[in-house]
């Protein structure tokens, strides 16, 4: 089989721990690494060998080139991928003091970043010697909300005349977060502006999520396919009888810690013996949230661990947790995705708490396929927990019904083939 060169240009690089990284590294398994390459903009190192060409472009990267001209961005081969790390970032001092920042989101924090990438140089000899080298048949774009990564993929696809498989994990389009403000209007007349030029290059669509597949009708002309994170069967997994606690596992961003806070301290309070408080696995790195992330509040938090050690944490748990912010500016971002969570934990063997509000997709999928709880009180998770304790024959229920849903829609063989299809059709089309 021949399979298509794959230029990957996302924020992040691949990752076996950030969601983002994670999630791609996961749906382009199946290439071979000398058909993969990443043109990546966050300020970490490879730590994932599926792929061998990266191309990094930084924020100080883009700055230092008006600052003086010259090549921005640094190329990492084979050789400068380090596998034994567990976290990829690797800002600190000032410049990770500027990314938190930047996580607040605020729409002037978009409007200068965006800025910042019109006026600087990321178009250099080195990139564009780089990108020939590899010679890509196509471009695998996972889209974000700032408009300076849809300008950088248009331009690439033009130059190159290659096609474009659009690939869309949260909603940036039909949110109308800050679009009441004149800078949030701004930014989003932006970035729809640059959609659309990238739109007139892509063959494909993909989303994570029903939901998000009907409602993006309404934008793009192009086929929609739906492919949901795969995942295989835990390893790790044990059996009812060797299981305890209850976790998460997984970013406290985009107001989850706010939900994670509250179930904490109901924990807390309850005192139920073996589930006295929350165990979070996280690689978050805001001091802000961090330091909410305590005893006081019913938590014992572990920092970060690598993909297999959160393999084996959630294969000894009783539960896992799901969690979602409640706040609206919080659900615009939510509301069409599909938590990247959900599939390694209908595989884990542990009970699936979400928790969230009752109309976003991830809640949404869980509970009309009853494979999980699905609460909208973070507040109520001990009595659900008592529940659980003293109804094993439903618990037990919940999991089949969990594995039933990972085969059929989890499955890593099928999104494999259903990604093939349709790289090769977009290819056909080049």
């Amino acid at each position: 089989m021949k399979y298509p060169k794959v230029l990957v240009i996302s924020h992040n690089s691949f990752s076996r721990t950030n969601n983002m990284g994670k999630t791609l590294a996961n749906m382009l398994s199946w290439l071979p690494s000398d058909a993969l390459a990443q043109l990546y903009f966050h300020h970490e190192v490879p730590t994932v060998d599926l792929c061998r060409r990266y191309f990094r472009i930084t924020d100080v990267d883009v700055l230092r080139s008006i600052l003086r001209r010259g090549n921005a961005g640094t190329v990492f081969g084979e050789q400068d991928i380090d596998t034994n790390r567990i976290a990829a970032r690797t800002d600190s001092g000032v410049t990770a003091k500027v990314y938190q920042a930047g996580r607040k989101r605020s729409p002037f924090m978009y409007f200068a970043r965006d800025m910042l990438w019109t006026i600087g140089s990321w178009n250099s000899r080195k990139l564009d010697r780089w990108i020939r080298e590899f010679s890509p048949d196509l471009i695998f774009y996972a889209s974000g909300d700032y408009s300076f990564s849809y300008r950088i993929t248009e331009k690439l696809a033009s130059r190159y005349h290659i096609p474009v498989v659009l690939y869309c994990c949260d909603d940036y389009y039909l949110t109308t977060r800050d679009r009441n403000r004149f800078l949030g209007r701004l930014n989003y007349r932006r970035r729809m502006k640059w959609l659309k030029k990238v739109s007139a290059r892509t063959e494909q669509v993909i989303v994570i999520s029903d939901k998000m597949q009907k409602a993006y009708r309404r934008i793009f002309h192009q086929p929609i396919s739906v492919i949901r994170i795969a995942s295989e069967m835990n390893p790790f997994a044990k059996s009812a009888e060797e299981r305890s606690g209850i976790l998460y596992a997984g970013g406290l961003g985009v107001g989850r810690s706010e939900s994670i806070q509250e179930a904490g301290r109901a924990l807390k309070k309850a005192d139920i013996s073996g589930f006295e408080q929350l165990d979070v696995y996280s690689g978050e790195r805001n001091p802000r949230l961090l330091e909410a992330m305590n005893e006081e509040n019913g938590i014992c938090f572990h920092g970060a661990i690598s993909g297999e050690q959160v393999l084996k944490k959630i294969g000894a748990a009783r539960y896992v947790l799901l969690a979602e912010s409640f706040d609206e500016d919080a659900k615009g971002r939510t509301r069409y995705s599909l938590s990247t969570k959900i599939g390694e934990s209908l595989q884990s063997g542990a009970v699936l708490i979400a928790i969230g509000p009752e109309d976003i997709s991830s809640m949404e999928y869980i509970r009309d396929r009853e494979a999980g709880v699905v609460m909208q009180d973070p507040s109520e998770l001990p009595q659900v927990i008592r529940h659980l304790e003293t109804h094993p024959e439903e618990r037990e229920k919940i999991l089949v019904r969990a594995g039933k849903l990972a085969e059929s829609c989890h499955d890593q063989k099928k999104n494999d083939e259903k990604l093939v299809d349709i790289f090769q059709k977009a290819c056909g089309h080049r």
